[in-house]
């Protein structure tokens, strides 16, 4: 086990992981950590209730199956020994998170192109 707390090697350790526990995610430690990179990399995570940051996303993973989200500290462990010890449900996990990273990459151009084209319209509106 490893607990990764510096910038730039966090690539490096999921692509050794079986799991990745998804940090400041449990109370009162704030609002979570990115879970975009474990899914990039096809890692199935684990999370707790405090994800506010990226909200939108653990709503994604969630509902694809892509991650696993437990209430509380004490629901951390049973959950990890369960993903460790069922290859079968981790694999699940897995594909089903890259599966979400894949559906919603590309969104920074489709969010430019829109800007683009909203502007484009102002302008042209105001002349």
């Amino acid at each position: 086990m490893y607990v990764v707390d510096t910038v730039g090697e966090l690539r490096k350790f999921l692509q050794l992981s079986d799991v990745a526990v998804i940090g400041k995610s449990f109370p009162p430690h704030g609002q979570g950590q990115t879970p975009v990179e474990s899914a990039a990399l096809g890692v199935p995570m684990i999370y707790g209730p405090s994800m506010s940051n990226f909200r939108a996303v653990c709503l994604e993973l969630e509902a694809a199956g892509g991650a696993v989200k437990v209430k509380d500290e004490a629901s951390l462990l049973p959950s990890l020994r369960a993903l460790l010890s069922d290859p079968a449900k981790a694999s699940v996990v897995s594909a089903n998170a890259r599966m979400v990273f894949e559906q919603n990459r590309g969104s920074l151009d489709r969010t430019l192109s829109l800007l683009h084209d909203v502007t484009e319209g102002s302008l042209q509106r105001a002349r």
